[in-house]
């Protein structure tokens, strides 16, 4: 993902934030959650604001995917690695982790992230 941002950020002639956004670990499915100070203070002027906004809105409006297996639920494939993430680094409980991934709290639990 922050493959992505660097590149939006060089269409956008904004290279020069791109410290910015990685220190932060900004990437283009949050610019659209972020606030205009948040904004300001990695470096974007009021003009550039909403041009990034429109250019990472595709990012932003994914639910995790998923494959209609034969039998069952659908199975969602969000990486291990991001669970672990939300969870240990960011400690994130698991409700605010579902609401966020638009998935199930006992999805969470079963993936195993939680130790």
């Amino acid at each position: 993902m922050a493959a992505f941002m660097t590149e939006i950020l060089k269409k956008l002639n904004l290279k020069h934030l791109s410290d910015n956004f990685e220190r932060e670990r900004i990437t283009p499915d949050i610019v659209s959650k972020l606030s205009l100070v948040e904004l300001t203070e990695l470096g974007l002027q009021n003009s550039e604001m909403m041009s990034l906004r429109i250019k990472c809105s595709p990012f932003g409006l994914q639910k995790p995917g998923y494959d209609h297996g034969e039998a069952g639920p659908p199975a969602f494939e969000i990486p291990q690695t991001v669970l672990e993430y939300f969870l240990e680094e960011e400690g994130f409980p698991i409700v605010k982790i579902a609401r966020l991934m638009s998935i199930s709290g006992r999805f969470i639990e079963g993936c195993g992230a939680m130790g």
